[in-house]
């Protein structure tokens, strides 16, 4: 289990930019190497295994991107993660097609995951838009 308070984030738009200004925000208030994110030059794949290594003991904080484009993958994200805080950024009809999800009935259910995975002190930041 990761010590650090987790939060991850997903959605259809915005999800480095906002992880960028989290990331800025928790510079202010922690050190450098009480943060564990995401790089979010590795493909999702890789990139949330990779930040669950980089934490350390003494780490506070990890931020996690959540990037998914089929069905399942949010669960395979969430076996590593565990969040107390989930952002989601906003919800739009990408990759909608047959390839990936197939539907947007099936995007939304594959980012509400993110959401259920939440203890019940949770929080959840959604987009009002």
């Amino acid at each position: 289990m990761i010590p650090a308070t987790q939060i991850a984030l997903t959605g259809s738009f915005g999800k480095t930019t906002t992880t960028n200004i989290i990331y800025k925000l928790l510079c202010e208030i922690y050190p450098l190497n009480k943060i564990s994110v995401t790089d979010i030059n590795l493909d999702t794949t890789f990139n949330v295994p990779i930040t669950a290594l980089k934490i350390k003991p003494w780490t506070k904080v990890a931020l996690f991107e959540l990037g998914v484009d089929h069905v399942g993958e949010m669960s395979k994200h969430l076996e590593i993660v565990h969040p107390q805080i989930a952002i989601i950024t906003g919800i739009t009809p990408v990759h909608t097609d047959k390839e990936h999800f197939g539907s947007l009935e099936n995007l939304i259910k594959e980012k509400r995951k993110l959401l259920e995975a939440l203890p019940e002190n949770g929080y959840a930041i959604l987009n009002y838009d």
